[in-house]
């Protein structure tokens, strides 16, 4: 889930000011005229909200979006939007589903909170206490506990997106992580500071089934949806009926195999904005919902407790005050207003979900997307409530609104210069800021692409805010020292136009010794993933590749790209020849998601392990001969590539699945049963499948360990 969800990840910025533009316009329309006579209608909430769900169409791309409010103890507005079949014009009704992500999570503390009240857990008890599986190179692990893998602060190093969604369930992946968590460190010592992380909740996930003796869904079903009447929210364990969910589509229109997010705690539920309307509810009345109690209302307020209170945050965001499941429970444009909300968003391959609830004014909304659209998401719930807070009374005006520009420049110092010239990274993203040739008040901002600075601004300079500005962006940075680390403080607006929010942002990088001889080797090569399933989105839409570069003007680093986990990462390589070592260390959210890159030889060739998924390089990918090929799986299962040296036709015979790429690994064609997989997760056969490929495409096929599969090549011809 980017936002902080899932599977969270950066907020998208195309076409963004458009919707921004707009929804400025509207709320200052909705905040004229009148005062309504009925104002417990929430007419102009409402209003707002439709216009804004339109928009939010219209610039995302979606293809659909279903949206729930809940005033007090009824749901005053839901309504669809779009298609959930593109193809047949049919609109997703109120009891269509949709997978809604990172805000799982919020439902997963819930379930551990059911087992806190039920005297089966204890938050503070260490996780290997309930599950004597989890082990960990780094002997702290054992002094993680329970209320840590839920507010973000266990030190584990982010998240494993090994065979995290496919097209069918995938139930080997809490085995598969316990395997891998066993060989990996952590990132920092437990309970030091809160850093957005899926693996915590994969734990949870662990704790809830080894202290109900049920598995985790059927536990969350048996003590969440049923009292609650949540019947239409589920995990993707078995398959759904047609209709019952709405679709996603990929790029050119075509639409997807429904979703599976494995990682069932951390962004695997399915359900409706009226159920999760329904689960508002029980929050804000303390537990209870019609009568019935699922949780006390202490596990209630301890959810909604500020979990980050004490730990290591020396630029406290509102956007990261973490509870139990929440990612903040200060969320920064009602904060404007002066009113506590709990927020949480989430974004998976597909789907997009945002999560707002106000509970001392018994407010609350839920919006899902398909596809993925929780930067809009969170710009419409945050929106609507605003203008309900201001129909209802509890706001006598909306917050002022935020700069939407950079304030006028101001002279520098050659000392404030200096301190901001230099190598930054986050967990996704490396800068480089250095003096702009020509103009003695300006900085140039360099961002690390394929090996490569690139630039991106040339007049990042000193504003009369004290901070630094690239242009016209109110987006701006100052600089901070902090347990023995200087970073990058990031201050921006939010879509919602009022929250002006400051996060920690990128952590200093100083330069190391030189790199090996080793690295210095494999720095410029791609490898390919081979052991994940053949329905992982991995293959099928976030790319199957791992690069990496030499980082210019930066010794002893080396830039690690996988898609998945952003751009480029960089590691410290100078410690050891076999392992890249993650160093950073950024509370909130950007410094999630790393992994030390574990060098692992297979016979003369160096293989890479990044989390769950291992690497050959493509270098020692045979290529495909003129004719009958058989490639032979494996003992192993792995799955086989092969190169189209030159553009030929393709036939594929006896396989579960194959894809095709271009020489840059964009997918042209793929092959095989929807939820098929590699090995012996399905005995099913693709059809056999004629390609063309061009000169320098890459063809990975799957079977069972031992089978054979039969590539044909033609030759094109001029």
């Amino acid at each position: 889930m980017k936002g902080s969800g899932l599977l969270g990840r950066a907020a998208p910025t195309l076409r963004a000011p458009a919707l921004l533009a707009v929804i400025l316009a509207l709320t200052l329309a909705a905040a004229a005229g009148p005062a309504s006579a009925r104002p417990t209608d929430y007419h102009r909430a409402i209003a707002l909200g439709r216009t804004l769900a339109a928009a939010a169409l219209q610039e995302s791309g979606a293809s659909s979006i279903s949206v729930a409010f809940v005033a007090g103890d009824r749901t005053v507005w839901q309504e669809t939007f779009g298609y959930a079949d593109t193809t047949a014009q049919t609109a997703p009704g109120p009891e269509t589903m949709y997978g809604i992500g990172s805000v799982s999570k919020v439902l997963a503390a819930a379930a551990v909170m059911r087992l806190v009240d039920q005297g089966k857990v204890d938050l503070d008890a260490p996780v290997a206490a309930y599950v004597p599986a989890f082990r960990m190179r780094s002997p702290a692990y054992a002094d993680i506990t329970v209320r840590m893998v839920l507010d973000h602060s266990s030190g584990l190093p982010g998240s494993d997106f090994t065979n995290w969604s496919t097209a069918a369930y995938f139930p080997g992946y809490l085995q598969m992580y316990l395997d891998t968590v066993a060989q990996q460190r952590l990132k920092t010592t437990p309970g030091l500071s809160s850093v957005y992380c899926n693996d915590g909740f994969t734990l949870a996930e662990l704790v809830v089934q080894a202290a109900s003796g049920k598995t985790y869904a059927q536990f969350v079903e048996d003590e969440l949806f049923a009292p609650l009447g949540m019947h239409h929210s589920t995990f993707p364990v078995e398959p759904y009926a047609e209709g019952t969910y709405a679709h996603s589509y990929d790029v050119a229109g075509v639409a997807r195999p429904r979703e599976s997010v494995n990682l069932l705690a951390a962004g695997g539920a399915w359900s409706t904005p009226s159920d999760m309307a329904r689960f508002a509810r029980m929050l804000m009345d303390g537990g209870a919902l019609d009568g019935v109690r699922v949780l006390s209302a202490a596990a209630v307020a301890e959810m909604a407790a500020d979990q980050t209170l004490g730990s290591f945050d020396p630029a406290p965001s509102r956007m990261m005050r973490f509870g139990l499941g929440w990612d903040t429970v200060s969320e920064p444009a009602l904060a404007a207003a002066g009113v506590t909300a709990w927020a949480k968003n989430g974004g998976s391959d597909q789907y997009g979900g945002s999560l707002l609830v106000a509970p001392k004014a018994r407010l609350a909304i839920m919006v899902s997307g398909a596809p993925v659209v929780t930067y809009w998401l969170d710009g419409l719930s945050r929106q609507v409530l605003l203008t309900a807070l201001k129909e209802q009374g509890t706001i006598r005006k909306l917050p002022p609104k935020a700069p939407t520009s950079a304030p006028p420049r101001r002279p520098s110092t050659a000392a404030q210069l200096q301190a901001m010239t230099d190598t930054w990274a986050s967990y996704d993203t490396t800068l480089r800021i250095s003096p702009t040739p020509g103009d003695a008040q300006a900085l140039t901002i360099e961002v690390l692409r394929d090996g490569r600075w690139a630039q991106a601004g040339t007049d990042f300079s000193l504003r009369t805010d004290g901070r630094f500005h690239s242009g016209a962006s109110p987006t701006g940075y100052r600089r901070m020292r902090a347990g023995n680390r200087d970073y990058l403080v990031l201050t921006f607006t939010g879509l919602d136009g009022y929250s002006t929010t400051e996060i920690l942002g990128y952590q200093r990088v100083a330069g190391r010794t030189a790199l090996s001889a080793a690295w210095d080797e494999r720095v410029g090569r791609t490898w390919v993933v081979v052991n994940e399933l053949s329905d992982s989105a991995t293959y099928d839409s976030t790319g199957p590749t791992l690069k990496l570069w030499a980082v210019p003007d930066l010794p002893g680093y080396v830039g690690v790209s996988v898609p998945m986990y952003g751009a480029c990462q960089i590691h410290d390589a100078a410690q050891d020849d076999d392992v890249a070592h993650l160093f950073l260390q950024i509370p909130g959210n950007n410094g999630r998601d790393q992994e030390d890159l574990v060098v692992e030889r297979h016979g003369r060739e160096d293989w890479m392990r990044w989390a769950s998924s291992l690497y050959r390089p493509l270098a020692g990918v045979p290529a495909l001969a003129a004719g009958a090929n058989t490639v032979t799986i494996g003992a192993d299962g792995h799955a086989e590539w092969r190169e189209a040296k030159e553009a030929a036709a393709l036939r594929v015979e006896g396989a579960a699945a194959w894809y095709l790429y271009d020489g840059d690994f964009t997918k042209l064609a793929q092959g095989g049963t929807p939820g098929g997989a590699a090995g012996a997760r399905t005995a099913v056969r693709a059809a056999a499948g004629d390609v063309s490929a061009p000169a320098g495409a890459h063809l990975v096929v799957f079977a069972a360990a031992g089978e054979d599969v039969r590539v044909t090549v033609t030759p094109a011809t001029d």
